[in-house]
């Protein structure tokens, strides 16, 4: 399996552009669904198809290809690396369930994140730190009325994007 940290298939190296913008990949760029489940279970991770989707639909890893085998159904693939990004996952998970800091953790380990996903979850821990430095400060009896200067660096950030 090759090691492609990219969650986006955007960014593979085996990426062609093909009329009407689409891109067409080469087959050793995709990891069929259940390629990456039997990598799992055999990593002693067991994984649903159902978990797949879902981390999907939170843009932890890359959307999948579905490839029409010539009957009803379809075969979906997903990006290179997607088997050794879920491992990391799972073992991520251990310390924490939730998707927005799974990420924000795939991230810091130099994976391959949408930018917007680090953003909404840096801004939900800076408030949550905001608000307990002014418990604590209102606990110490040091509570100043104008405590909005600690925000205005966040907030010129998330409004400028």
């Amino acid at each position: 399996m090759t090691i492609c940290q990219s969650g986006n298939p955007q960014f593979s190296p085996n990426a062609k552009l093909r009329s009407r913008g689409e891109l067409e990949r080469e087959p050793w760029s995709w990891e069929p669904t259940q390629d990456i489940l039997d990598y799992l279970g055999f990593a002693g991770v067991e994984t649903t198809r159902d978990q797949l989707a879902r981390l999907h639909r939170r843009r932890l890893i890359g959307e999948p290809f579905h490839d029409q085998n010539g009957g009803r159904s379809s075969l979906a693939r997903y990006p290179a690396g997607t088997a050794e990004r879920m491992l990391r996952i799972s073992q991520l998970r251990s310390g924490t369930k939730q998707l927005d800091e799974l990420a924000w953790r795939l991230w810091w380990e130099g994976f391959d994140v949408e930018p917007d996903l680090i953003r909404t979850y840096l801004l939900k821990r800076a408030t949550r730190w905001d608000e307990q430095l002014r418990e604590m400060r209102m606990v110490a009896g040091d509570v100043q009325e104008d405590d909005k200067g600690e925000r205005d660096v966040l907030e010129e950030v998330s409004s400028s994007t």
